[in-house]
């Protein structure tokens, strides 16, 4: 197993290609030490993402699993509980409306359960208005000094110089 660090000032957990798939490992209860192996990130670099990087309620239920007591009831539930709760809630209403054959009272349920499913989306993470990243290849010096090469060594053979010419263009949108 190779074990991966963020590096000097980068969090392992937070630049792994993985991030997601590991906060919900550990928030569905899989330990530190499995999710350490499965991903490649020590322990102690995926205790520093709980503890600076991780929303505070994840870090409750991790520590509440890895200390094996149960949350106090009498305290608050965090965003997304309350939210996976408005939604166990939602549910419950549109099958009672698709039951009764209520036409209204369904379509408000489902109004709210895509509200609240929206909400609880954008609070997970798994829904954000943030633009990607977009890099455009053709636009890059190495890009231009692969293209330039490739090129310039079937300079030998014409037809197809001609032909991968073509093609490069065509891939990079530019008219024939």
């Amino acid at each position: 197993m190779v074990v991966r660090g963020g590096g000097r000032g980068r969090c392992a957990a937070c630049s792994h290609p993985q991030k997601a798939a590991i906060e919900g490992e550990l928030a569905g209860g899989s330990s530190l030490r499995g999710v350490s192996a499965r991903y490649g990130i020590s322990k102690s670099s995926l205790n520093r993402h709980l503890a600076n990087h991780s929303n505070p309620a994840l870090v409750a239920l991790v520590k509440e699993r890895s200390t094996g007591r149960k949350r106090d009831r009498s305290a608050p539930l965090s965003l997304t509980d309350q939210l996976r709760g408005l939604v166990r809630r939602a549910e419950t209403f549109l099958d009672g409306a698709e039951r009764a054959g209520n036409v209204p009272q369904g379509l408000s349920a489902i109004r709210e359960l895509r509200s609240t499913l929206e909400l609880l989306g954008r609070a997970s993470g798994e829904l954000s208005d943030r633009p990607g990243l977009v890099v455009n290849l053709v636009a890059t010096a190495e890009y231009v000094e692969l293209r330039t090469t490739l090129v310039q060594i079937l300079a030998k053979y014409p037809q197809a110089q001609l032909e991968v010419a073509d093609a490069l263009a065509r891939a990079e949108g530019v008219p024939s």
